[in-house]
């Protein structure tokens, strides 16, 4: 299993905090032909890929719901399978809906870890299987660090969850697992054969801490900052300065306490002192950035002593190690540009510190010490103020015949815009929202476009008319809309109960139906 940590922090969900003891997993595939990771998780840390729509799940409410798994697996951008864990494991997600028995017994998802699989149009089986064993893998991994056992009601699909009374009436996973000759019975016994051989994956990269205010940290920020260095740069720096000290000037590598018996206090003393005579040549880590070659050891020490200044000093170390830094041209010049933590944090981690393990998880967990770092002192934009008694309307259209007005206004109230017609002249204007701040008109703008629309802004209103009776659709089979709604054509839950009743659908009816081809 290939797992990657990067939490959804600014979901509602994350931030509401609510922990729960894990109890169970619940398996959820995303009912959509997407199998991108870059869909759902973001923003793009170098693995994923971009989003051009931006509509990943790491904002408030995704889409206006209120949802957020544990975990995604899917495609990554050079097309690997892999595994996103998005909230922490014991953090309450918002997954399953409320079953039969009600939120008082579910209590909102309480105890049980949600993944999502990323569905594809459900016939690559290559797919498929690379997904199938990735989600085996995953369970086996949660299995044995909670102590789980992979059996009913504790490792379930949504499905299960519904029959069960504590899940929404969703279909996955075994619209899709019986396709390629699977159901939960045959996953269930793959995580069980999996935990017996011992072989499960080692625990995944933690979220990085909340940084803590004890170690100068303020300082180090204010330092880098008054160097130029931008946001992005100074925390991917600091978050490998607290991953080699954990941000303490005078710290001596662990494995060196022991062997020198000599505590972080006593060998900065004794250093200081001239009563220990090899920190040249000990090879010991020493300070913000663990300084191990003797050169680069020797060169800090006569720094220090030309400087009066304690081995320990931080501010002494700052010093040093911004000058020790214009010898990495790149890594200045990359710092100088950096566009994210993790490009800053790479960097820094490849070219300057140079650890022995340089794998893919020690630059993902470097880069979220970093990403806290960045929370919590990033500059932040000033909200642009709106101008007094000036409205910004954002248009989709403006039309002299009312009747063509009236199909734009249909068109966009389909894709869930809220629009009105307002009459100007001898002009019929489609138009969605009434901002005080332009931005906001430019946000929602954005969004039409993203829907298929031209936009124009504009600060002419009108007079609102009513818009025209929307023509009767034209309506499918309940045959063919339920094997549309299988294979995700309709979206899941409560949005997919919203989309068939606007066509003009019996939700019940179809539902109904979906059930009666999934037996």
């Amino acid at each position: 299993m290939k797992l990657t940590t990067l939490l959804l922090t600014q979901n509602n969900c994350y931030k509401s905090g609510k922990k729960h003891t894990v109890k169970g997993i619940m398996v959820h595939s995303t009912g959509a032909n997407n199998p991108k990771l870059s869909r759902y998780v973001g923003p793009d840390d170098g693995i994923l890929g971009t989003n051009p729509y931006n509509n990943h799940w790491n904002q408030p409410t995704p889409g206006g719901r209120s949802i957020c798994v544990h975990a995604f697996i899917g495609k990554d951008k050079n097309g690997e399978v892999r595994t996103y864990q998005t909230l922490p494991w014991d953090m309450v997600g918002w997954h399953s809906g409320s079953g039969s028995l009600g939120s008082s017994k579910n209590a909102n998802n309480n105890g049980y870890i949600g993944f999502e699989i990323c569905e594809d149009g459900l016939t690559d089986r290559a797919y498929f299987d690379k997904v199938y064993q990735e989600a085996v893998e995953l369970c086996a991994h949660l299995c044995k660090l909670y102590g789980l056992k992979p059996e009913k009601p504790v490792l379930i699909a949504h499905c299960e969850g519904h029959q069960l009374g504590i899940a929404s009436n969703h279909g996955d996973v075994m619209h899709w697992f019986p396709k390629h000759g699977k159901n939960m019975d045959t996953f269930r016994a793959a995580v069980k054969a999996l935990l017996a051989t011992g072989s499960t994956t080692p625990s995944p990269t933690v979220p990085a801490p909340t940084p803590t205010a004890t170690t100068g940290e303020e300082k180090i920020w204010k330092f880098f900052k008054d160097k130029g260095l931008n946001d992005f740069a100074i925390a991917g720096l600091m978050g490998n300065l607290y991953a080699e000290s954990g941000l303490r000037s005078n710290n001596l590598q662990n494995t060196y306490e022991k062997s020198l018996g000599m505590t972080d206090e006593q060998y900065t003393k004794a250093v200081d002192a001239g009563t220990y005579a090899n920190f040249v040549n000990d090879s010991a880590g020493y300070g913000l950035a663990q300084w191990t070659y003797w050169s680069r050891k020797e060169a800090l020490l006569k720094f220090t002593k030309e400087a009066k200044a304690s081995i320990g000093d931080l501010d002494t170390q700052l010093v040093y190690l911004w000058k020790e830094l214009q010898g990495y041209a790149n890594t200045i010049k990359v710092l100088k540009s950096a566009t994210s933590v993790r490009q800053a944090s790479d960097v820094v981690l490849l070219e300057y510190e140079r650890p022995a393990d340089q794998s893919e998880a020690v630059k993902v967990k470097r880069a979220q010490y970093g990403q806290g770092y960045y929370d919590k002192y990033a500059s932040k934009p000033v909200a642009p103020q709106p101008t007094p008694g000036q409205l910004y309307y954002v248009q989709t259209g403006a039309y002299s015949v009312k009747a063509n007005a009236d199909a734009q206004y249909q068109k966009v109230k389909a894709k869930g815009f809220d629009a009105i017609i307002k009459q100007s002249g001898n002009l019929y204007r489609v138009q969605v929202g009434a901002y005080s701040v332009k931005a906001n008109a430019e946000a929602q703008a954005a969004k039409l476009r993203t829907a298929g629309f031209e936009t124009y802004i504009t600060t002419t209103g009108g007079t609102q008319v009513t818009a025209g009776a929307a023509p009767a659709p034209v309506l499918k089979s309940i045959d063919v809309i339920a094997k549309e709604v299988i294979a995700g054509k309709w979206g899941n839950g409560e949005a997919r109960k919203q989309k068939l009743t606007a066509a003009g659908y019996n939700y019940a009816t179809v539902q109904q139906r979906v059930n009666q081809l999934l037996k």
